[in-house]
């Protein structure tokens, strides 16, 4: 009602706006609610009790290219935050995460091995994130607000059948609000992920 998910309704469904219609899912006590207006448009809040967005098995990383940014604003800094994660938590080559450690590090990592940044300022306002991997040069990448922070060389994600979430892995629970997360199969270049930034 009035463009408000039900809070009674036992599962709830999150569109796509892409021409790709890849929708994802929550159920009851597990979905987050509406947050505070995020960079465009309304965000999602995470409370960091479990809540998650299932994408099932429907968005595929697999020994390919791409990129996926988010807005994303933590509610608090020195912990863990997922932003995504997908696969087993004990075998770090058959998993993919993407979000911040304890030590406020941004984490991509896939492949076996985590590009990690260093020297972040941590605070609690809007942030735009982004990772990518070109599968052709095996080069992966992190951005803040549009800048380049690190980068390195690793294997491609591998075939999984795992689902992909959304602010919840075995490591943790996103606490603090997410907008505008995109996935492209391709990996943007530094003018172009200044672009989206912008």
């Amino acid at each position: 009602e009035n463009g408000e998910p039900d809070p009674e309704l036992p599962e709830r469904y999150y569109l796509d706006m892409s021409p790709y219609q890849i929708s994802g899912n929550c159920e009851g006590e597990n979905c987050p609610s509406p947050g505070l207006i995020g960079h465009k448009n309304g965000s999602m809040y995470f409370d960091g009790d479990h809540k998650l967005i299932s994408l099932g098995q429907n968005v595929d990383l697999a020994d390919r290219s791409f990129t996926i940014s988010i807005w994303a604003k933590r509610n608090l800094t020195d912990k863990t935050d997922p932003l995504m994660w997908q696969g087993p938590l004990s075998l770090s080559e058959q998993r993919f995460l993407f979000g911040f450690n304890a030590e406020n590090e941004l984490v991509c990592g896939f492949g076996g091995s985590d590009l990690t940044t260093a020297g972040l300022t941590a605070d609690t306002e809007w942030h735009y994130w982004a990772c990518s991997y070109d599968l052709d040069s095996g080069e992966r990448k992190l951005w803040k607000d549009g800048q380049f922070l690190a980068g390195d060389q690793s294997n491609p994600i591998p075939q999984m059948n795992e689902n992909l979430y959304i602010g919840q892995a075995p490591v943790g629970s996103f606490e603090g609000y997410l907008d505008e997360l995109v996935v492209l199969d391709h990996a943007l270049s530094d003018v172009e992920i200044r672009n989206q930034y912008t």
